[in-house]
C-alpha cells in the first residue's frame, strides 16, 4: 500500500509539471495560447472563478447597501460580487497568505498539491475502505480518475479537489463508525460550495444502510446518533447570519447567482436555453451523464443514487449549464463506472492514450480561456 500511495504523489507531481510542459508547447505553437497572458508555473493554474477566490481571499466579502448590487444582469450589462462563492476554500489559502506573506498565486500553489494529493489519496481509500475493492483496482480506478476529461480541476485553484476530500472522508467517517469525525468534516463541507451542504442527504442515507435502516424505520439509538450530522446544517445556518449581516439576506449566495444569467426554474428547462457552443455541449454532456446513471442505477445503493441526482440536479434549477462539468467531476459513483466499462472493455491497451488526449484536450480549454473550461 505505500508503494501506491507513493505512486499517487508522483502522479499528482507529474501531472502539474505536465500541465506546464503541454502549455509551453501549446504557447509556442497556437495562436489561440498567446492570447492570454503569458504565464508561469504559478500562474498556470489561475483563471476563470480563480479570481473571485483572490478576491475573497485578499479583501473579503463586500458589505452590500442595497439588494440589487449583489448581482444583476440587464440584457449585455452584469454586475457580479463575491457573495455568488462560498468562504472555506478562499480562508485556507488567505491562512497561508498570512503565514508565509506570499501573494494568492504563491499561496494557492502549495495548497493545490496538498489538496489535489488528498483528493486522490482518498479517493483510493474510498474505493478500499467503503466500495471494498482491493488495492490494485482501488489504484487503477484512482489513475483513471486522476485523468479523466475535465479532471483537471482537481489540480486548479478551485474548490473541486478540496470538496471531494471531506466528502470521501465523510464516507469514510461513517464506514468507519466514526462519527465524531464525521461532524468535523460536515462544518467545511457544508459551506465550501452550493451544493456542500446537500451532501449530508447521500451522507445520512449511507449511515442508515450501514445500520441496516431506511427513512422509514429508526430504531431510538440510531435516531439519536443522527444527531451527530447536525453540524453540517448548524454551520450553514452560522453562514446564512453572516450573510444576512453583511447584505440583508440569508441567502446571498443564490441572489447573487443573477449576475451570471441565473434564475431558478425546473432543472430540465436549462438544457439548451442557448444557442452557443458550450451551452449546447454542456446540455449533450448532462444528457449523456443522465442516461449512464439512469441505466447503471441498479448498481449502487441508493445513497449514491442520491449522490449522482443532486450534483446534477442542483446546478440546473439555476437556469443554466454554466460550469456543469465541475459539478459533476467530484461524483465519485460516475467514475466508478466509467471504470468498470474500461475494464469490461476490448480496448485495454488503448485506454491510457485515450484518456491522456481527452485530458489534455480539456484542459487545452483551460489554457485558452473557453468557455467550457469555466
Amino acid at each position: 500500500m505505500g508503494k501506491r500511495i507513493f505512486y499517487i504523489f508522483l502522479l499528482v507531481i507529474g501531472l502539474k509539471i505536465s500541465y506546464f510542459l503541454f502549455y509551453k508547447i501549446c504557447y509556442s505553437n497556437f495562436e489561440e495560447a498567446r492570447v492570454e497572458w503569458k504565464r508561469d508555473m504559478i500562474t498556470l493554474f489561475f483563471n476563470h472563478d480563480s479570481g473571485w477566490y483572490e478576491r475573497i481571499a485578499t479583501t473579503g466579502y463586500p458589505k452590500i447597501e442595497k439588494p440589487e448590487d449583489i448581482g444583476r444582469t440587464e440584457g449585455n450589462v452584469y454586475h457580479q460580487t463575491e457573495w455568488a462563492f462560498f468562504p472555506v476554500y478562499p480562508l485556507t489559502v488567505k491562512a497561508v497568505m498570512w503565514m508565509s506573506g506570499w501573494d494568492f498565486n504563491h499561496a494557492a500553489f502549495p495548497l493545490s498539491l496538498l489538496y489535489c494529493f488528498l483528493c486522490f489519496i482518498s479517493f483510493y481509500f474510498l474505493n478500499i475502505k467503503v466500495l471494498e475493492v482491493d488495492e490494485k483496482k482501488a489504484f487503477f480506478r484512482t489513475v483513471v480518475f486522476a485523468l479523466l476529461p475535465f479532471n483537471f480541476y482537481f489540480s486548479m485553484y478551485y474548490t473541486e479537489a478540496l470538496f471531494f476530500t471531506l466528502m470521501a472522508c465523510g464516507f469514510m467517517a461513517i464506514k468507519g463508525n466514526k462519527l465524531w469525525l464525521l461532524a468535523l468534516i460536515l462544518i467545511p463541507l457544508a459551506v465550501i460550495r452550493a451544493n456542500g451542504l446537500i451532501i449530508c442527504l447521500p451522507l445520512y442515507l449511507y449511515f442508515l444502510e450501514t445500520r441496516g435502516k431506511t427513512l422509514f424505520k429508526l430504531d431510538g439509538p440510531t435516531f439519536l446518533r443522527s444527531f451527530w450530522f447536525i453540524t453540517g446544517p448548524l454551520a450553514f445556518a452560522g453562514y446564512c447570519l453572516y450573510q444576512h449581516y453583511m447584505t440583508g439576506m440569508y441567502f446571498a449566495f443564490s441572489a447573487a447567482q443573477a449576475g451570471w444569467y441565473r434564475q431558478s426554474m425546473l432543472p430540465f428547462l436549462s438544457l439548451f436555453r442557448s444557442g452557443d457552443l458550450a451551452s449546447q455541449f454542456n446540455s449533450i454532456y448532462v444528457l449523456l451523464y443522465l442516461v449512464v446513471i439512469i441505466l447503471c442505477r441498479k448498481k449502487f445503493p441508493p445513497s449514491l443514487n442520491v449522490l449522482l441526482w443532486i450534483c446534477i440536479i442542483l446546478p440546473l434549477c439555476s437556469g443554466s449549464t454554466i460550469a456543469v462539468q465541475r459539478y459533476i467531476v467530484p461524483v465519485f459513483p460516475f467514475t466508478i463506472l466509467i471504470c468498470d466499462g474500461l475494464e469490461k472493455s476490448n480496448l485495454k491497451k488503448m485506454v491510457w492514450p485515450l484518456l491522456l488526449v481527452l485530458h489534455f484536450a480539456t484542459f487545452y480549454l483551460w489554457i485558452i480561456s473557453h468557455p467550457l473550461s469555466t
